[in-house]
């Protein structure tokens, strides 16, 4: 196949040598755990600190919404589904404070990743 922009990017002209993978949020974990991603840059609205205490945070919401029965909320963390900034504050065993704090470091956005992984073949 050759490109619109000219034979010289054409895949078909050339063997592949590697694959770009640009990942966001909870993906970024993923590929960063197999080994043949290497990772080459990213970017977080969250500084180092900021981003620690976001997934500890999040991670005792979890298990408050587990708790309180709301596992759809619970995965709406790490998926992005939504529900959580309006659902989960009245919820039994749920803290308020800790909604508001992880829904605000969410507001901020998510991060993104560039892999370099194998050459696909097809």
């Amino acid at each position: 196949m050759i490109s619109h922009l000219g034979p010289q990017r054409s895949e078909s002209n050339r063997t592949p040598v590697g694959t770009l993978w640009i990942v966001s949020a909870d993906q970024i974990t993923q590929f960063k755990a197999d080994p043949s991603m290497k990772f080459l840059g990213g970017w977080d609205p969250l500084t180092q600190d900021e981003r620690n205490q976001f997934f500890i945070d999040q991670s005792l919401l979890q298990d408050q919404l587990i708790a309180a029965g709301r596992v759809d909320l619970a995965e709406a963390l790490t998926n992005g589904s939504g529900g959580v900034d309006t659902e989960a504050k009245t919820l039994d065993g749920v803290d308020p404070t800790l909604v508001d704090r992880v829904e605000a470091l969410r507001r901020k956005g998510d991060p993104v990743a560039v892999f370099l992984g194998p050459a696909r073949t097809s």
